[in-house]
């Protein structure tokens, strides 16, 4: 998924990863009509991102690198 996240990037296009699909293989088989021995693992959302919605502007605070890093030298 990375792989292709970044070669959208390339072509302006904008991904978010959806592991949520996992949680609910049935209802996305179902709708993909994928056949029940293949197993939902996440899916994607890919496209042009509206900069104008509010849901676009969210963003997180993140943690220093130092917070999680151990440094040896």
């Amino acid at each position: 998924m990375q792989n292709i996240m970044l070669a959208a990037r390339n072509f302006t296009l904008n991904t978010c990863p959806q592991a949520s699909l996992a949680e609910y293989p049935d209802i996305v088989r179902s709708l993909l009509n994928i056949e029940p021995h293949w197993h939902v693992v996440a899916g994607m959302s890919l496209g042009y991102e509206d900069e104008q919605q509010p849901v676009n502007q969210y963003r997180l605070e993140r943690e220093a690198v130092d917070g999680f890093t151990q440094w040896y030298e």
